[in-house]
C-alpha cells in the first residue's frame, strides 16, 4: 500500500496507511552542525501529519473532532485523479455551485461525481508565485477510492488546527513573517527555531525572519544568525539580517559568523556582498576575526582575485610577519620559494628577512637561499652577512657557497 493514503471500500471499509510527509527540514535535522558559540539545539520541526481527517460517508473512524480549523475555505483544492494520474474533477471554494467547496460547523464537504475504483482524492493547500516566492502547494492527505462501481459520493473531512498549515495559510493571506510567528508562539507554544523553520518553509527572506526572531522571541543577533544558519540560508543571507535588523558593522558581522562556524570564504563573500567591502578592508576584517593568514589569503585570491603580490602587499599592510605572507603565498598561490623571495624584496623586506624566511618557511639549505639571492641582485657581501647571521656558517664554507652561487 502506498504511504501517504486510505483506502475507500464500498460501505466504508478502511484501510490505514500512516500519513508520512516529507519535510525541507528532515535534511537540516541530519545535517552535522558545526561549533556555535551559542548553539541552538535542533529538534524535530512540526509537519502536517495528522492534521486532515476524512469522516463519513466515506470513513467511520469515531475520532473525537476538536481544535478544527474552520478558516482554511478560500485556500483549499480538493482534486480527483484516476489511477494514471490523470485530473478528473477539482474542487475550491470559488467554484460553480455543483463542484463548490463548502465549510460548515468545521466540516469541509462537497460532492464528487462518478468516482471510480484507483480513484485519487487529494486535499491540498493552495501554493503561490509572487516575485522570488515560488511555493508548491502543500498536500495534507491523499484516498484511494475503492467501490467497485462508478458513483457519487459526499467528499467530507476536517483539518485540525495545526502551525504548518496555519503558516501556509497566513503567508497567502499577505501576512509578515513578524505576524506570522506571533501567531505560532501564541498559538501553538512554537520555540523560536521551530517558528524560523516554518518561516523558511514559506520562503521568507532571511532579514524577514530574523526581524520576527528579534521582535517576537527577543532572540540576540548571534542566537539569530545560528537559527538561520541551521536552517540553510547563506552567508550573504544570514549577513544582510544581521545588518538590517541588528545594525551590526561589518567587523561585528564578521565576529558573529566566525562564532556559528563560517568559513572565512563565507564571511569574505558577506563582506564583499553585503557591506562592499573591498580586499584590503576584508583582509582586515577577517584578521580581526581570527581567520588565518592562509585563510586571509585564500579569500583575496578566490573572492576578490587579488595575484599573489597584490594578496603579500595587503597582508603585509594589515601586520602580517615576511613569515606569514610567505606561508600565505606558498598556502593559497603555490608560489616557489624563487616566487616569494621575488615578492617580498619588491615589498621592501630586508636580505636578512627574506633569508630567514626563505629557510624557515621553505626549508632551503645556505645553498639554495644563496643561488636565490644571487639571482634577485643581492651582493656578495650581503649574502656573506645573511649566511653568517641566519646559518651560522664558517667563512671558509661561505666562501664555497658563494662560489657555487656564482660570485667571483
Amino acid at each position: 500500500m502506498t504511504k501517504g493514503r486510505r483506502i475507500i471500500g464500498f460501505g466504508g471499509s478502511l484501510a490505514l496507511a500512516p500519513l508520512i510527509f516529507a519535510s525541507v527540514f528532515s535534511a537540516i535535522a541530519a545535517t552535522s552542525a558545526t561549533v556555535m558559540a551559542a548553539p541552538v539545539k535542533m529538534t524535530s520541526l512540526p509537519t502536517t501529519a495528522n492534521a486532515l481527517i476524512f469522516l463519513a460517508p466515506l470513513v467511520k473512524n469515531g475520532i473525537v473532532l476538536q481544535n478544527l480549523d474552520s478558516s482554511l475555505a478560500p485556500y483549499l483544492t480538493v482534486t480527483v485523479t484516476n489511477a494514471t494520474g490523470q485530473l478528473l474533477e477539482t474542487y475550491t471554494a470559488q467554484g460553480s455551485r455543483s463542484s463548490q467547496l463548502m465549510v460548515s460547523r468545521a466540516e469541509y464537504h462537497v460532492v464528487g461525481h462518478g468516482m471510480a475504483a484507483g480513484d485519487d482524492i487529494i486535499v491540498s493547500l493552495n501554493g503561490m508565485t509572487k516575485g522570488t516566492v515560488n511555493l508548491p502547494s502543500l498536500v495534507l492527505g491523499t484516498f484511494v477510492v475503492a467501490f467497485p462501481h462508478p458513483r457519487s459520493v459526499a467528499i467530507q473531512f476536517a483539518i485540525r488546527n495545526n502551525p504548518v498549515v496555519r503558516s501556509r495559510e497566513l503567508r497567502l493571506e499577505g501576512d509578515s513573517a513578524t505576524q506570522v510567528a506571533a501567531v505560532l508562539e501564541t498559538e501553538f507554544g512554537l520555540s523560536a527555531l521551530n517558528a524560523a523553520g516554518l518561516l523558511a518553509e514559506q520562503q521568507y527572506s532571511a532579514p524577514h525572519v530574523g526581524q520576527a526572531l528579534n521582535a517576537v522571541y527577543h532572540e540576540s543577533a548571534t542566537q539569530t544568525a545560528s537559527i538561520l544558519t541551521q536552517l540553510q540560508y547563506s552567508a550573504d543571507q544570514v549577513a544582510l539580517a544581521l545588518q538590517s535588523v541588528y545594525q551590526e558593522d561589518a567587523q561585528e558581522t564578521a565576529d558573529i559568523l566566525q562564532q556559528i562556524g563560517d568559513t572565512a570564504s563565507q564571511v569574505g563573500g558577506a563582506l564583499k556582498n553585503v557591506y562592499n567591502e573591498g580586499a584590503q578592508a576584508t583582509a582586515a576584517i577577517l584578521q580581526q576575526a581570527t581567520y588565518t593568514v592562509d585563510e586571509v589569503a585564500g579569500v583575496l585570491q578566490s573572492g576578490f582575485n587579488q595575484t599573489a603580490q597584490e594578496t603579500a602587499d595587503i597582508l603585509q599592510q594589515i601586520g602580517d610577519t615576511a613569515s606569514q605572507v610567505a606561508g600565505a603565498l606558498q598556502a593559497a598561490y603555490n608560489e616557489s620559494a624563487q616566487a616569494a623571495a621575488d615578492i617580498m624584496q619588491s615589498l621592501g623586506y630586508s636580505v636578512n628577512t627574506i633569508a630567514s624566511t626563505l629557510q624557515s618557511v621553505y626549508s632551503q639549505s645556505a645553498q639554495d637561499v644563496s643561488n636565490i639571492l644571487q639571482s634577485l641582485g643581492y651582493s656578495a657581501s650581503q649574502v656573506t652577512t645573511v649566511l653568517s647571521n641566519v646559518f651560522s656558517l664558517s667563512q671558509q664554507t661561505i666562501g664555497g657557497i658563494l662560489k657555487s652561487a656564482g660570485y667571483t
